[in-house]
């Protein structure tokens, strides 16, 4: 346990010093601009700039950790419920603790912008992952389910893409910006609803229910059993915030795609 809060702590003070980095040198971080565009931008914008800086560089990591999870080393979870529901290995924990470190940073940066950042959504989306992958590695369940949520962050790389695309005015209204935002549409409906439901679909259906029999008096220690019913629905509640935000996007994207029409 002492390898896993080492790995928290070092990951936040990393993920915290990459913002500052960002905020002092942000010409080592522009994507898709320059730095006399960022110079114009607002401090408000410039505030989520560096956010977003720092989010883009977790993502590839995170995305790394869910295809490592979901497919080179933990196939055998969509076949075996024990191994689903309480199997655990180091680098499953690894990447879930690296991700419990970004979130606490973004945490804390929605906390302290919390006008120009803080929807309520992305708080308790949030507070949701950090004590669920906590909770998660650190009683070795449901970490199978944990690392396949990783892949999630696939649809962050259009969503940060579409924040820094619309900063540039050359770019903001160009064929670039709305093939972009049809694809974090699509992105962020495969990979946060449709995955995320058939996550929780096996969740249910092919872990907890042929894992029933365990749920008898006597079996399996209560605080066992609280502790998955808590998990479970921490997951679901996963899959509704990410459908609300796949609604609250969908209307974005169609408004800006059709004001881009009509200026053309």
């Amino acid at each position: 346990m002492l390898l896993e809060i080492a790995v928290y702590v070092v990951s936040l003070l990393i993920w915290q010093l990459l913002h500052t980095l960002s905020s002092r040198r942000p010409q080592l971080f522009l994507l898709l601009s320059n730095m006399s565009t960022f110079e114009r931008l607002s401090s408000s914008v410039q505030i989520e700039w560096h956010t977003r800086v720092v989010s883009n560089l977790h993502a590839p990591i995170a995305i790394m950790g869910g295809c490592w999870c979901c497919f080179v080393q933990d196939g055998q979870g969509f076949t075996s419920p024990t191994h689903a529901a309480f199997g655990n290995t180091l680098p499953r924990s690894v990447f879930l603790i690296v991700t419990s470190a970004y979130l606490t940073y973004d945490f804390g940066q929605c906390l302290k912008h919390r006008k120009i950042l803080g929807d309520s959504l992305t708080l308790v989306h949030h507070l949701i992952i950090v004590v669920a992958f906590t909770t998660g590695v650190a009683t070795g369940t449901g970490t199978f389910f944990m690392g396949c949520f990783l892949l999630n962050e696939v649809s962050t790389l259009f969503l940060n893409a579409n924040f820094f695309l619309a900063c540039n005015p050359q770019r903001r209204n160009g064929p670039l910006y709305r093939a972009n935002g049809v694809a974090l549409l699509v992105s962020f409906f495969l990979c946060r609803v449709v995955f995320n439901w058939y996550m929780a679909y096996h969740l249910l259906v092919h872990t907890w229910l042929p894992l029933s029999h365990l749920l008898e008096p006597g079996v399996t220690p209560m605080t066992t059993v609280v502790l998955c019913a808590v998990l479970s629905c921490l997951a679901l509640l996963h899959c509704l915030l990410n459908m609300a935000w796949f609604m609250l996007l969908a209307k974005a994207v169609a408004r800006k795609l059709t004001r881009v029409s009509k200026v053309e």
